[in-house]
């Protein structure tokens, strides 16, 4: 039983862990922002290191359906509707005749 409490553990962890993360490295960025014509700080390559690890974040944080897919949701909020286009026909009128 303590094996299934301690997985329900580390599972709350996850979303906390990737966000101090994220948010760790919007802050670098910000820190070492420069002028477009001043040379930026960070090589090429941690450059792409941190684009690639906030675009991992971002992914990991839609599978476990954390911070990027979460907002609130209202009981009266209008759901989305599906249509088909087959369904839809169009009403021939004077007007689509092309006579004007």
């Amino acid at each position: 039983m303590s094996d299934n409490s301690e997985s329900n553990s580390v599972d709350n962890k996850e979303p906390r862990v990737l966000a101090v993360l994220k948010s760790t490295l919007i802050e670098v960025i910000k820190d070492t922002t420069t002028a477009p014509e001043m040379e930026h700080p960070l090589s090429l390559n941690t450059i792409e290191m941190i684009r690639e690890s906030l675009q991992l974040i971002s992914l990991r944080e839609q599978e476990i359906g954390g911070v990027s897919n979460a907002r609130p949701h209202y009981s009266d909020e209008p759901r989305p509707q599906v249509v088909s286009l087959d369904t839809l026909t169009r009403k021939a009128t004077n007007d689509d005749s092309g006579a004007h």
